[in-house]
């Protein structure tokens, strides 16, 4: 058993409130981890879940109440278009010359990082389309990474 998963409501909301104050927001990327390894994105997927009332979790009024409070968002409807990405991508190109970009990476509130693995993983299933392969290759993307090179 991981020993997070002991830790109390206040405590995750701790990490929900640090990451706050980082990121303006609470659009918590799923798979995100604080730096001690904490899943924070999959505790806040869980309290969405409570607030629609499906799943085994609960959260009541003032837990809600206390999210709100630092930014927490119950529908995600706001899905960024797939040019608004490159365009964060291709920025980070010319800022780095390169997009080996850390899992972690936020680019003005929006979760850089994940999306570039993402279309990594999208290229190796056959999931990417050639117009988006080749647009990802002129700004230097590498498919294929090899651990030691990701930092």
């Amino acid at each position: 058993m991981r020993k997070y998963t002991r830790m109390t409501w206040e405590q995750w909301y701790q990490l929900a409130k640090e990451y706050y104050e980082n990121y303006h927001d609470l659009r918590v990327p799923g798979r995100y981890q604080t730096s001690q390894g904490v899943e924070l994105g999959r505790w806040i997927e869980r309290q969405r879940t409570a607030y629609h009332g499906s799943g085994k979790y609960t959260i009541d009024k003032h837990q809600i109440y206390a999210l709100e409070q630092i930014g927490m968002e119950w529908e995600l409807r706001r899905r960024t278009d797939w040019d608004v990405w490159y365009a964060l991508a291709e920025n980070y190109y010319r800022e780095n010359n390169h997009l080996r970009v850390p899992a972690g990476y936020v680019a003005d509130s929006y979760p850089l990082g994940e999306w570039i693995k993402q279309q990594r993983k999208f290229y190796r299933i056959g999931k990417l389309g050639a117009d988006r392969i080749k647009k990802l290759e002129e700004i230097g993307m590498e498919w294929y990474l090899r651990k030691s090179r990701i930092k």
